[in-house]
């Protein structure tokens, strides 16, 4: 019973966050990674309201694009949902929203994911979750503090039917470690097919 009490508050707390963007693309920016050095990544662009000209957002998530998922990553902490976002003055740093996470950590695993995600479609002729581009492949970062575990730093996939989703923990008051090398992406995003695959 406590572990169906669990997972019915995991689920509520990793419920899809509405994204009402304007002028949204995927665009390439060099950012830096936690393991990796300054790579290339697909991004999130967007502006502050309709007008094409105003200001951009630069946010590390992406849309469906060329037949694969969105990749959609968030950072919780003390109960708040928040975007790895480069706002004006940009500083390539993708920490301009609160978090106590560090932006070469997420930038990390979008860059794990993408990676993950070329080498599904190059290897086995599989794009995304879904082999079409349209489930969104949703990772969080979150405070493992603030969780029932007892471990510091953790990966796992959580194939819930309604709300499937990646996530990533680590000990902000520890400072340990985000598992976030490209094994370990890898490792959880093939659980994530395997689940999808085999219903």
């Amino acid at each position: 019973m406590c572990a169906l009490i669990g997972a019915l508050i995991l689920a509520l707390h990793y419920t899809a966050i509405s994204q009402n963007l304007h002028n949204a693309k995927n665009v390439d920016k060099t950012v830096m990674t936690y393991y990796q050095g300054m790579q290339t990544l697909r991004v999130l662009e967007h502006t502050i309201n309709p007008d094409p000209q105003s200001e951009k957002i630069y946010r590390l998530q992406t849309l469906s694009e060329n037949g694969f998922s969105p990749i959609w990553l968030f950072g919780t902490d003390n109960g708040t949902t928040v975007t790895f976002e480069d706002k004006s003055p940009y500083d390539n740093m993708y920490t301009d929203n609160p978090t106590p996470y560090l932006s070469a950590e997420a930038a990390q695993l979008l860059y794990g994911f993408q990676t993950t995600m070329k080498i599904f479609d190059q290897r086995f002729s599989w794009k995304g979750l879904d082999d079409i581009g349209v489930d969104p492949l949703k990772v969080y970062i979150e405070n493992s503090e603030e969780t029932q575990s007892t471990d510091y730093s953790y990966a796992y996939y959580s194939g819930m039917v309604d709300n499937k989703y990646i996530v990533f923990g680590k000990s902000v008051q520890q400072n340990t470690s985000l598992f976030c090398t490209i094994d370990v992406v890898a490792h959880e995003f093939s659980h994530a097919v395997m689940k999808h695959r085999s219903n």
